[in-house]
């Protein structure tokens, strides 16, 4: 906190370890037998460690099986998660189960798919949770545009790897708990004018139960922790997509998100913005040069503190809005060896993401990249 001097004379370092492992097979797919039997297995497993105690280790194995007859297709999607969350205060097997099984059934001009999520999570809790996963695509015209929506809902995994991933200042023993997506009741419209170009929009209402939120500790501001929306969040939000790949040379994409937040228990959605726009665009001059850009639009967001009057009082700290301007260039001067440029937050923007972690000012990389 810079109103607070010193704010932080000796700051704890962090450092994350990973190390993961995947692998997939598969059969080939022939699209033309008309009762063709599909499968696929997946395998995922990581290792992750901190600069303090905390560890996490993670197994996990999925796969599919599809029976297709006439126009029905009889299938199920299934998953095994294995995952043990460590840190100096405890040790927590947060394990999940899923099965998925389904009925698709296409026509023509539509496709219908009908199936229920089972998932059961089990280790340190135990729960047993039956969703719905619901999906429909009709085509207003025929391969140009088609209009698609259903309701689907999940658990949403709590880990270790995601939470840093997502804010690496985090606490030592954070709480871990996952999320349930109740419902997510979506629509909307898809498709293209031509081969360069394509677009998605689409609305949708969620309905989570214990949505995980960062917010600042309240005796070590510099880290956070992660607490739960305790009840059921509603989110109504807005998504849109455009791509353009106008040549070989030239391409351009572009994505809003839209979000309004009526949250159980909590005043806000902290750290969380309402709205986000991500834009990026890469032209190559010739086979040797090519330039990109990218700017990213992210609306105010809030944040809690705590102050101590003498009790606990909690505090609203709206956190601006923040445009980030980059571009880069690369010259390959050999098929496989190249160099590289960028510059980063190209107008100086002071923001910060998280509170009391400003972003970099103007900052350039250099280096050169090799592919095999």
């Amino acid at each position: 906190n810079p109103g607070i001097q010193p704010s932080n004379p000796d700051p704890e370092k962090q450092r994350y370890t990973t190390l993961s492992l995947k692998g997939e097979l598969l059969n080939n797919f022939v699209a033309t037998e008309e009762d063709a039997f599909n499968y696929a297995a997946k395998g995922e497993a990581y290792f992750l460690s901190n600069y303090g105690e905390g560890k996490e280790n993670s197994f996990a194995i999925s796969g599919f099986l599809n029976k297709a007859w006439n126009q029905f297709n009889f299938g199920v999607n299934t998953s095994s998660d294995f995952t043990k969350t460590q840190d100096s205060s405890y040790s927590i097997a947060n394990n999940i189960f899923r099965v998925n099984p389904y009925v698709k059934f296409q026509g023509k001009n539509y496709k219908l798919i009908v199936g229920l999520n089972y998932v059961q999570e089990f280790g340190e809790n135990s729960r047993t949770n039956l969703l719905p996963a619901v999906r429909a695509e009709f085509p207003v015209v025929p391969g140009y545009a088609t209009i698609f929506g259903g309701i689907t809902g999940d658990v949403l995994k709590t880990s270790l790897r995601e939470l840093s991933s997502e804010n690496p200042f985090l606490m030592s023993n954070i709480n871990i708990s996952n999320a349930i997506e109740k419902s997510n009741i979506f629509g909307g419209v898809r498709g293209n004018a031509g081969s360069g170009f394509g677009f998605k929009a689409a609305i949708f209402i969620k309905t989570v139960q214990d949505m995980p939120l960062f917010v600042n500790n309240p005796d070590n501001l510099e880290r956070f922790d992660v607490i739960y929306d305790d009840g059921d969040s509603k989110i109504v939000g807005f998504e849109g997509e455009i791509s353009l790949n106008a040549s070989e040379t030239f391409t351009w994409s572009g994505k809003v998100n839209m979000n309004n937040y009526k949250m159980a228990t909590e005043k806000e959605a902290w750290h969380k913005p309402d709205f986000r726009l991500t834009s990026n665009a890469r032209l190559s001059v010739n086979d040797k040069i090519a330039v990109d850009a990218e700017v990213i639009l992210n609306g105010q967001t809030q944040a809690k503190t705590y102050t101590f009057t003498p009790t606990l009082q909690e505090n609203t700290v709206p956190i601006k809005s923040f445009v980030d301007f980059s571009a880069g260039a690369e010259y390959r001067f050999r098929e496989k060896v190249g160099l590289y440029l960028r510059v980063n937050n190209i107008f100086g923007e002071k923001y910060q993401q998280y509170l009391y972690y400003p972003k970099f000012g103007i900052n350039i990389l250099g280096g050169f990249n090799y592919s095999f």
